[in-house]
């Protein structure tokens, strides 16, 4: 009889896990996607005029995630991205190529590690002192790109254009697969708080996370991860996903 395979259970949207769900597959993984939030359009916060305002003299526009390059286009338009003089940055890969795609040029990037820490650092390469910098991010997100440029002497200000909202409560047979074989991989610390806040049983589970802030929030409700990306990237979840993997009773699949 064939062992079972492992239960890797992703916590993102499926469009972000395509490449993580697909490697993990062929490392002989079932792979269940239990999305924990779903993103929603805002009006613009604080308000579309500041917002304008900010964008027309500002050094840098700075995006967070793909979500916030989608609904700032939807909001403002492509030709906000190509104002002469405007560096544009992202954090990570996904957001960057979003970025390419609406036809922006990416003067700045964060990729190692890609986090709001990173870009503050990288931005701080190539900005002149006291620039004014517009974070485009979600509403309730984290702040750290931002403090992190105020901390280092620039002028940042946060422009929300969508939220997270948490999607409806998975059926019952999803978290029936709640168990010391199931692997969690966490992608935020909002996917702790809702997987837990509709069953406890997934405590039992083991957990990835896919940096120190969501390592924290595990550790906030006394869970230990299994494991920790050392960057947020799709190399590093992966590799910290089969390390967690490697600890549960059920093997991988050998050719």
């Amino acid at each position: 009889m064939a062992a079972a395979r492992p239960t890797v259970v992703l916590t993102r949207a499926p469009l972000d896990n395509a490449a993580l769900a697909a490697d993990l597959a062929v490392a002989g993984l079932s792979v269940v996607q239990v999305p924990t939030a779903q993103v929603r359009p805002i009006a613009v916060l604080p308000d579309r005029a500041a917002v304008v305002a900010w964008v027309e003299r500002a050094a840098a526009l700075a995006f967070t995630s793909r979500h916030g390059v989608a609904h700032w286009l939807d909001q403002f338009g492509k030709a906000t991205l190509v104002r002469p003089g405007l560096r544009i940055a992202a954090v990570g890969e996904a957001t960057a190529h979003s970025l390419v795609d609406a036809g922006a040029f990416v003067h700045v990037q964060a990729k190692e590690p890609a986090t709001g820490a990173g870009l503050a650092r990288a931005l701080g390469q190539v900005l002149a002192p006291n620039s004014l910098v517009v974070v485009v991010q979600p509403k309730l997100g984290q702040r750290d790109l931002a403090e992190h440029l105020v901390a280092a002497g620039h002028d940042a200000r946060v422009a929300c254009v969508y939220e997270n909202v948490p999607p409806a409560d998975p059926e019952p047979q999803v978290h029936a697969l709640a168990s010391a074989d199931a692997v969690v991989f966490a992608a935020a610390p909002s996917a702790v708080a809702r997987l837990l806040g509709w069953s406890d049983d997934w405590r039992r589970a083991r957990w990835v996370a896919i940096g120190p802030t969501t390592a924290q929030a595990l550790g906030d409700r006394g869970i230990e991860p299994a494991a920790i990306a050392e960057h947020p990237t799709h190399a590093a979840s992966l590799a910290a996903i089969l390390r967690a993997v490697a600890t549960t009773n059920l093997p991988l699949e050998t050719p």
